[in-house]
């Protein structure tokens, strides 16, 4: 690994059972009964051993589809032994290096392109079309003007984008 500078160990986990989520709004916990429960899963845990001392240089910890590296300093280990601890979800499958809550944003607010379908209603073309057949020029500029009074989404509606995009996200509202 590394140019040989390093040699990788990983353990894998086969996890049976993933059980239910629970959202935490606030001070709440919401439990979400069987959303995310799944039958059998696989983690690993990753030792990066030195190839120059022998001695841990730090330790992955997979999490679903990801993972973070910890440098060994900030590792917990068995009491008077060289065992790392690894700490896994209550009810899941990711692996950790301390124990306590750990907040998970869902994948879907990673979701930077617009959400859903382009909705054209061919209403657009309908009025072209009428307008072209208006011969006198008052009567055209007062359909026209008529037109421009409706809002655009007459004509159909765009995407959203996802919350991360919008400016409040990491902006104060103003």
């Amino acid at each position: 690994m590394l140019g040989a500078t390093f040699t990788d160990i990983a353990i894998w986990i086969f996890y049976p059972f993933n059980g239910p989520a629970t959202a935490k709004l606030g001070l709440s916990d919401i439990p979400l009964g069987i959303i995310g429960e799944h039958i059998g899963d696989w983690e690993h845990i990753t030792l990066r051993i030195s190839n120059f001392n022998g001695l841990l240089y730090k330790v992955y910890f997979s999490q679903h589809s990801g993972g973070t590296w910890v440098d060994t300093p900030s590792l917990e280990f068995q009491e008077s032994t060289n065992k790392v601890v690894a700490y896994s979800s209550r009810n899941g499958h990711a692996n950790y290096s301390q124990p306590g809550l750990v907040l998970q944003e869902p994948p879907w607010l990673n979701y930077f392109r617009k959400w859903g379908p382009k909705i054209t209603y061919g209403l657009g073309i309908e009025l072209e079309k009428l307008g072209s057949v208006l011969s006198s020029s008052d009567l055209k500029m007062a359909f026209e003007s008529l037109v421009d009074v409706f809002p655009d989404e007459i004509l159909g509606e765009d995407r959203p984008t996802g919350p991360k995009v919008k400016d409040s996200w990491s902006r104060d509202e103003v």
